[in-house]
């Protein structure tokens, strides 16, 4: 895939089927719900897939289908992404070179509020993962709307060396100008 020019791969089961993404589980958006391939399909069973999935259910009131996906179905959703603890969610714009949709990140992996939510029920313990720790979980969604004034943020110097792409390095540090001017506050950190 990357040889190929693109960031991730989608495996494919020995019969031909779309399993998931080399560390990430995937969901095609169609019809208005979600399609995720089965554990029946070789699939890693993950938590973030599991709290996707109730997230859509019973937040987003969506319809969420574990079927056998042809890969040709990959082609004619309206959203494709991938979850994972790495990935979190990831949209995906393109597939073999077609896009996906608009190529953008579309509605369902779009909202910051969503991304809120997701982050506020995978954080906390986890009584089957014995690294995990029982820690308070902050309320994420709460604190949406209060803005940046007086936010610490630290930018850790070791992410701005010589190979860091020029135009990810710009990107940045718009961001940075952004969350400066909404008056938080930047410190380089190591």
């Amino acid at each position: 895939a990357v040889a190929a020019g693109f960031d991730e791969c989608i495996m494919l089961t020995s019969q031909g089927n779309v399993a998931e993404g080399s560390t990430s589980n995937l969901f095609l958006v169609t019809g208005g719900g979600l399609v995720t391939p089965p554990v029946t399909e070789d699939i890693l069973v993950g938590i973030t897939r599991q709290t996707i999935m109730a997230i859509a259910s019973t937040e987003l009131g969506l319809s969420v289908t574990e079927r056998v996906v042809n890969r040709s179905e990959l082609y004619m959703a309206d959203e494709l992404f991938f979850c994972g603890t790495g990935a979190e969610v990831a949209g995906i714009g393109e597939v073999d070179s077609r896009r996906i949709g608009s190529g953008q990140i579309g509605p369902i992996t779009r909202d910051v509020s969503d991304a809120a939510l997701l982050l506020g029920i995978i954080s906390g313990h986890d009584p089957l993962d014995s690294t995990s720790v029982e820690l308070p979980v902050p309320p994420y969604t709460a604190n949406l709307g209060a803005g940046v004034e007086n936010l610490n943020v630290g930018l850790p110097k070791e992410y701005f060396t010589d190979g860091l792409d020029p135009d990810v390095r710009e990107a940045v540090m718009r961001g940075v100008k952004i969350l400066e001017g909404a008056g938080a506050h930047i410190e380089e950190v190591s």
